[in-house]
């Protein structure tokens, strides 16, 4: 069964343009001494290839989630990321959560609001729309809690469904096979429901 999981591990990130300078990372102790366990040199964090490369790690990444202050995840990843960039490496992180669903999505909607920073809120990359990345995002974050669907296999039958799928989007089979689900026709629009509320948190988390 193919998986949810839309974009390869090994996907590239794409260089962003530069933009002014980064805040330096906080200065808290716990911060610190999570990234040196998970292997992260802070003084190779310092500019935005550094500090993407850093934080692309999900061990790295989840020393971001740990932060209270909001101020602070901002801090770290604040214009480093767009969100095309951010996505397989979400997604990488995501697969090693072992919350419940909800506290999966609202972390993953807190590290969104961190890298949109102050004056990214509108640079999503390549034309994506924050929207779209919310529900696939909500839709990984509902595999990882409870497992695949079945309805999905049944969707990846359907001809029909799957004409509809852009081979060029990454974020295309995601959305239709959402949209699928909220069909009454096909029979499980509790699993679209729950992962809709998962999509809401995130977005809510995000725009806080």
């Amino acid at each position: 069964m193919r998986s949810i999981r839309l974009v390869p591990v090994a996907l590239l990130l794409v260089l962003a343009t530069a933009c002014s300078g980064l805040e330096d990372l906080p200065e808290d102790e716990t911060f610190t001494a999570c990234l040196e366990a998970a292997g992260v040199d802070a003084g190779s964090a310092d500019d935005e290839e550094g500090r993407r490369e850093a934080f692309a790690d999900p061990a790295a990444l989840d020393c971001v989630a740990a932060l209270d202050d909001p101020e602070d995840r901002r801090a770290v990843l604040g214009g480093v990321f767009t969100d095309e960039q951010l996505w397989p490496v979400l997604q990488d992180w995501v697969a090693t959560r072992t919350e419940a669903a909800d506290a999966i999505a609202r972390e993953s909607g807190e590290l969104l609001d961190a890298v949109d920073g102050t004056d990214h809120d509108d640079e999503t990359g390549a034309g994506w729309a924050k929207e779209q990345v919310h529900e696939n995002l909500a839709l990984v974050v509902y595999e990882q809690a409870n497992g695949v669907p079945a309805s999905y296999q049944t969707w990846l039958d359907d001809p029909d469904a799957q004409q509809s799928v852009s081979q060029s989007d990454p974020l295309s089979a995601g959305s239709q096979y959402l949209n699928w689900l909220e069909d009454p026709a096909n029979g499980d629009q509790q699993t679209a429901q729950d992962i809709r509320r998962l999509q809401d948190t995130i977005r809510e988390t995000r725009e806080g």
